[in-house]
Order: structure tokens, then C-alpha cells, then sequence
């Protein structure tokens, strides 16, 4: 998943994964879903009208980053699952090192 994945996708996947977060390799990114109430509607021409109801709680998405070859920095993302708070860092290397 990236940050242009449509928000249907990411919310097919995050249902039928049936956790509140995942995490994903690539671009540095979050990408969250509110609370809301979602209806879903099946009609044929064989038989009556189906209609689902559905609560979602809030989800999100992460992008945790990675090197970058042909630049001297990597994204990192710190997650402590204490208090579910993320933190987005950029750490350099060769001779930039350090982090900021």
C-alpha cells in the first residue's frame, strides 16, 4: 500500500485483516480512517434487496520508510505500542551522519 491507494483498497484490507493498523515497507506515511458508519447494498434481479450495516472503528495505515541508495539518509518510523504514538525520523550517513 502507498499513500495513492484508494481508500476503499485500504479499508478492504484492513477489515479483512481484522486489526486496527498495519504496518507496510516502502514510503514514510499515515494514513488513517475515522469512525464511521458504512451501509453496503446487494440487489439482483432474482431476489429481494440485501443491505448490511457495518461500525468501523478508527484504522490506519503506515508507511515505516526505508534507504534510500541513492541518497545518504534512511526514514525510519519509532512506534511504542504503550501509548500507540508514532514518530517519523530521518537518520544520515557517510558524511552527513547523525540524526535529524
Amino acid at each position: 500500500m502507498t499513500p495513492i491507494t484508494p481508500p476503499l483498497q485500504i479499508l478492504d484490507r484492513l477489515q479483512r485483516a481484522e486489526v486496527p493498523q498495519i504496518f507496510c515497507n516502502g514510503e514514510q506515511f499515515i494514513y488513517e480512517l475515522a469512525d464511521a458508519e458504512l451501509t453496503t447494498t446487494l440487489q439482483t434481479l432474482d431476489q429481494p434487496q440485501i443491505s448490511d450495516h457495518h461500525h468501523l472503528t478508527p484504522r490506519r495505515v503506515v508507511g515505516v520508510g526505508k534507504v534510500n541508495n541513492s541518497d545518504s539518509f534512511a526514514h525510519y518510523t519509532l512506534y511504542n505500542p504503550a501509548n500507540n504514538q508514532l514518530e517519523f525520523q530521518k537518520v544520515y550517513f557517510g558524511t552527513k551522519k547523525g540524526f535529524r
